[in-house]
């Protein structure tokens, strides 16, 4: 058996502001909306049913937000150092002019823009629901890059 795709799933404490997050920040299309029965959400300890809405991105990638239908939302964990221990990866176009959006939609930064010795530039933020992102923005020269040179 093969897997055909992946999509992440995410539990938030409002899914239509992560899903307008992802849409207006990140450039994400949302796809779906489903409110979900208690009878589905109750035997995973979710609540008492709650809302699914499914964002695209341009490349076809999928996550989903869930809210838990009145359920308390507690933010994803970090351990005592900060370290988070998952988070998402998305590649940018313009990782200053993304940052710079998250910023004001509410994104709190965990790091600055950094450029690694790949010649990418990563840095790292949280949005609004408290959940890791990574941004990577790739050299538009990869050769030169790989050579010290941008």
């Amino acid at each position: 058996m093969s897997t055909e795709s992946i999509e992440t799933a995410m539990v938030v404490g409002d899914a239509r502001a992560c899903a307008a997050f992802y849409r207006d920040v990140l450039g994400f299309e949302v796809t779906r909306e489903v409110d979900l029965p208690t009878a589905m959400t109750d035997g995973l300890g979710l609540g008492d049913g709650g809302r699914l809405i499914w964002v695209t991105a341009p490349d076809g990638s999928v996550v989903k937000f869930f809210d838990g239908g009145g359920r308390r939302y507690r933010p994803p964990t970090q351990d005592e150092s900060g370290y988070a221990h998952h988070f998402i990866t998305l590649y940018v176009r313009s990782l200053r002019a993304t940052l710079e959006r998250a910023q004001t939609a509410g994104a709190a930064t965990q790091t600055e823009p950094v450029a690694v010795p790949n010649g990418n530039t990563i840095c790292f933020l949280r949005d609004p629901a408290g959940h890791t992102l990574e941004l990577i923005e790739r050299p538009a020269n990869p050769r030169a890059a790989a050579e010290g040179r941008r």
